[in-house]
């Protein structure tokens, strides 16, 4: 018991004012709602130190999936459709294979939205089936109705709980961690 307080302690430290804040635990999941914030306009790849930018409308025009996922917060079912994270990565020169593969294990994904809110992604979760069964989308409509209000979002069909979604999505880099 006395671990998992020191634990959370730590966790509490090391979150910022603004996002302990926004985390109310005496809420039922169901009353959380999100600030109002800037959509996202487009999307900024960071792969190997190069940026490529996004527009909404050439993110429309590339292969989409759709993905059903269970969001705790609206508690309900939601339909959302996107490009795969792992295709947007590997057209923009960061493909997972043989030859990438060790680089790759040891390299995260970076999400970031137009509110500074940012997530963390290991590419195993991105490009390998084999070890991780859901989708990581970059969506633009929900239900078939466009994102108005967030421009892009991302979503993993995998996560229980959408913590690590980003609403308004605006950056996404390929971080070296070794």
């Amino acid at each position: 018991m006395r671990l998992s307080t020191l634990a959370l302690a730590a966790a509490l430290v090391c979150l910022p004012a603004a996002a302990q804040m926004s985390m109310p635990m005496d809420k039922p999941a169901a009353e959380m709602k999100h600030k109002a914030i800037a959509p996202s306009a487009s999307l900024s790849l960071v792969v190997a130190g190069k940026t490529v930018t996004l527009t909404l409308a050439q993110l429309a025009t590339l292969p989409h999936k759709t993905v059903t996922v269970f969001n705790l917060h609206a508690n309900k079912n939601e339909s959302y459709s996107g490009v795969s994270l792992a295709d947007l990565l590997t057209a923009n020169g960061a493909p997972f294979t043989k030859a990438t593969q060790h680089a790759m294990l040891h390299s995260y994904i970076l999400a970031e939205g137009t509110d500074g809110y940012d997530v963390v992604y290991s590419t195993v979760e991105i490009y390998t089936p084999d070890y991780h069964t859901g989708d990581v989308i970059v969506a633009d409509s929900q239900d078939g109705k466009p994102l108005a209000e967030d421009g892009l979002k991302l979503i993993s069909s995998e996560d229980k709980h959408p913590m690590r979604w980003v609403h308004s999505l605006t950056k996404i880099t390929l971080v070296a961690a070794n």
